[in-house]
């Protein structure tokens, strides 16, 4: 089961059942694995049934692999197209209908993009899953 936390301050907690009712937003880390898939389903199903709109951002750095510029942007196209199959197959099988899902992919130091998404949405839940 993924696990959840529940932002309060600068703390992070265990969610709980109860605080659920006041999910608006939901933030979903993803590295296109079967983990962060099955932590998005589960997000989308929350979203759903608290009426929450669900941000899915995937992030990378590319820059400890020195990669010259003209490497970069293939590779960030790549990434999108995952991001982008990803959305398709949620929406073939139906389960993005009743919720409003935002994808994106962000390129740079990803502890630093994090805490600026976080900042920025002020998510209610951040969802991700685990690889062991």
């Amino acid at each position: 089961m993924p696990q959840m936390y529940l932002r309060s301050g600068e703390n992070l907690r265990s969610l709980e059942i109860a605080d659920l009712a006041d999910i608006r937003t939901i933030l979903v880390a993803t590295d296109f694995s079967p983990p962060s898939t099955g932590a998005l389903i589960y997000a989308l199903g929350i979203a759903g049934r608290y009426q929450a709109r669900v941000h899915v951002l995937h992030c990378f750095d590319l820059t400890p692999y020195m990669l010259t510029p003209d490497a970069l942007q293939p590779a960030y196209e790549a990434v999108q197209r995952d991001m982008d199959r990803l959305r398709a197959d949620l929406e073939s099988k139906h389960l993005t209908n009743e919720v409003d899902c935002e994808v994106r992919v962000e390129r740079g130091d990803p502890g630093d993009i994090l805490r600026r998404i976080v900042r920025d949405l002020d998510p209610g839940v951040i969802v991700v899953g685990t690889h062991g």
